[in-house]
């Protein structure tokens, strides 16, 4: 029985096939997961403070790559893609502070600079994933509860 696509609650999420990581049949994994690490981190705003080269735990699932005062970027490998994550942050004051519909926005700014990179894909159900493309990313904030 298959596990489902990655889901965070309070978050985008966008997923990147393991294979457009890997660059061959037998790849370097570290060096390959490192590069994909690196990618991420060169697409954010200077506002984001990286987390370690390798990024610190924050359950077991997740690594928090880089954050700022409103977000932090998680990674979690899942099945046979990766999942990049655009969180809000866990302050409350910071939660707050932040402007309605400002998570969105984050995450199509960020997640447009990394598509440049890696095709990405979207939840579609719980089950399917579709490409990724803004319209699909708003579509899929719409019927995702909150």
């Amino acid at each position: 029985m298959g596990v489902g696509n990655y889901y965070l609650s309070h978050a985008q999420t966008v997923y990147v096939d393991m294979w457009d990581v890997y660059s061959s049949d037998e790849p370097d994994t570290r060096w390959d997961y490192q590069q994909l690490v690196d990618n991420i981190l060169e697409v954010l705003s200077p506002a984001y403070r990286p987390r370690h080269l390798q990024g610190v735990w924050l359950d077991r699932e997740r690594k928090l790559l880089a954050e700022s005062d409103h977000f932090r970027i998680s990674l979690v490998e899942w099945e046979s893609y990766f999942a990049v994550n655009i969180e809000t942050a866990i302050c409350p004051e910071s939660r707050r502070r932040l402007p309605r519909g400002g998570l969105l926005e984050e995450a199509m700014a960020i997640f447009e600079r990394l598509n440049a990179r890696y095709p990405l894909w979207v939840r579609d159900t719980g089950w399917t994933s579709m490409p990724y493309s803004v319209q699909q990313l708003v579509s899929c904030s719409d019927r995702m509860p909150v």
